[in-house]
């Protein structure tokens, strides 16, 4: 079963980071030497760090959203040493606005140019204190955890103890500030087991499972390896221990359910932050750091016969796997 576990994490990992082949909109060959042909006031430079399909969906809905803009799009494809030139690139084009979509671009605009940026598909934009800056705002790709628990009942509503492993920095960022209206408004208690490394993933599962109802899987980097996933998706299936994953693929995988942003709408709230900044003349920072609007459901058909849920019931999913 582990073997087959193994097999099956790259598939996900195919699914997850497949190039997208589809050219859409005005592309740039060339980023050191472009400059936007006949401004207009509506120049907006689109940057992506690295060749993953739904970065490329939230560009294209961008693009769908904003017809009449002078849209223009550079993808990095994970060229590290290019990206640190981003500032002087930047200042040099002047766009209106900068689309940030991925951790790299962001982490090389900020605080180092005064252009508006707006950003997205960054998990962790809380270390780079985005909020400090005047000309930034944004999408946060983190579903909300009430809206992560609110999904699950509506298919497996007899829970109460949700355990989650993550760093001492996770829970504090993304977990905490949300443990008690959880609490209050769905009757979830949230059970935390802090951990600092990937190596006491497997052994914290082995404490934290048998003393909660449902397993939740959250992307915290910096203590989910490989390895943790495996075990995670391998263990819960084998002993019918209900799991929220974070994406799609950990459901065909064995996964329970899953409760994923709707990158489609991503777009579409990135593209209205960029009309009220330019043609509302709103600042960045009045816009904030948005939660993401839209979900996007799944879960595990086997998962759930396992678990007696009828299948009448999952006719409410988005999705359905198996």
């Amino acid at each position: 079963m582990e073997e087959d576990m193994k097999k099956i994490f790259f598939v996900i990992v195919l699914k997850i980071f497949i190039l997208n082949v589809v050219c859409y909109g005005s592309v740039i060959s060339d980023i050191k030497s472009f400059s936007f042909p006949n401004k207009t006031g509506k120049e907006v430079l689109i940057l992506i760090s690295d060749k993953i399909s739904t970065f490329d969906e939230v560009k294209d809905s961008i693009y769908d959203s904003l017809k009449g803009y002078n849209i223009y799009t550079y993808n990095f494809q994970g060229d590290t040493n290019l990206m640190k030139e981003l500032p002087d690139i930047v200042s040099k084009i002047k766009p209106n606005v900068v689309v940030a979509i991925g951790v790299s671009v962001l982490e090389n605009l900020v605080g180092k140019v005064d252009i508006p940026i707006v950003f997205t598909m960054v998990i962790n934009y809380k270390k780079f204190n985005v909020e400090k800056y005047k000309n930034i705002a944004g999408v946060s790709l983190q579903v909300p955890v009430e809206s992560v628990f609110f999904n699950l009942k509506t298919v497996y509503p007899n829970f109460r103890k949700v355990g989650v492993i993550c760093s001492q920095d996770y829970y504090n960022s993304f977990i905490l500030p949300f443990v008690d209206s959880v609490k209050l408004s769905l009757e979830v208690e949230i059970v935390p087991y802090i951990i600092s490394s990937s190596k006491d993933y497997i052994s914290s599962y082995n404490s934290l499972a048998k003393n909660v109802d449902v397993m939740w899987m959250v992307p915290d980097t910096s203590v989910l390896d490989k390895n943790s996933i495996i075990y995670f998706i391998n263990e819960s299936f084998k002993n019918s221990k209900p799991t929220v994953v974070y994406s799609e693929p950990f459901v065909e995988a064995g996964g329970f359910f899953s409760v994923s942003p709707n990158y489609s709408t991503i777009g579409s709230q990135v593209a209205l932050m960029i009309r009220r900044i330019i043609e509302d003349n709103v600042s960045p920072n009045k816009l904030g750091i948005a939660p993401v609007v839209g979900t996007f459901t799944t879960i595990n058909r086997e998962m759930a016969k396992k678990l007696s849920i009828d299948e009448n019931m999952l006719g409410i999913v988005d999705k359905v796997v198996k």
